[in-house]
């Protein structure tokens, strides 16, 4: 196993992020499946059993083909992690576009070994075709994988139900802003 990620008191610059990711990607995921989010339920995932914690956050963002692409471009710049307290630089250029009565876009990352948490996150806009509603949905599993993580892991919880709150805000937000 390779060494842990360093804990940063402080936004760590651009260097220090591309040294840890390379070592990251080197390393490997820190959880068995990845991918498992892929299509899954909140039931497939609490199937995984303990000690895996699991979150979901289902919000409706808008209405109708206009609504359904502005939430796909905002996913696409990951304006739902841009909340000042929690950011990522890396836009993301793909994703698995799913039609049916349900068109649905969805892409998700894991944990990499040394990360402060193991697991998996899965982000989604879709459009019910049949009432023209469209969501957003943000599913993950984790656990502590660190010290810091295990030593404070209340605070950890909070952390992530706060960013499923905060990022179905940017998101709504996102979508009436440009409407």
């Amino acid at each position: 196993m390779g060494r842990l990620f360093p804990f940063y008191l402080w936004r760590p610059g651009k260097e220090q992020q591309d040294e840890v990711l390379k070592e990251g990607v080197r390393e490997g995921f820190n959880y068995p499946n990845p991918g498992a989010t892929e299509g899954a339920t909140p039931s497939d995932l609490i199937a995984l059993s303990s000690p895996w914690v699991v979150d979901y956050k289902r919000v409706q963002v808008g209405k109708g083909s206009k609504a359904y692409e502005e939430a796909k471009a905002a996913l696409k710049r990951w304006t739902h992690f841009q909340l000042g307290w929690a950011q990522v630089r890396n836009p993301v250029g793909a994703g698995l576009p799913v039609s049916s009565p349900v068109q649905r876009f969805q892409f998700g990352h894991g944990c990499l070994k040394g990360h402060l948490l193991a697991g998996e996150e899965s982000f989604a806009v879709e459009w019910d075709k049949e009432d023209d509603s469209v969501w957003y949905e943000v599913m993950t599993f984790s656990r502590p994988a660190h010290p810091v993580a295990m030593a404070t892991y209340p605070l950890v919880r909070f952390y992530q139900r706060q960013y499923g709150k905060d990022s179905s805000t940017a998101m709504v937000k996102a979508i009436s802003n440009s409407s």
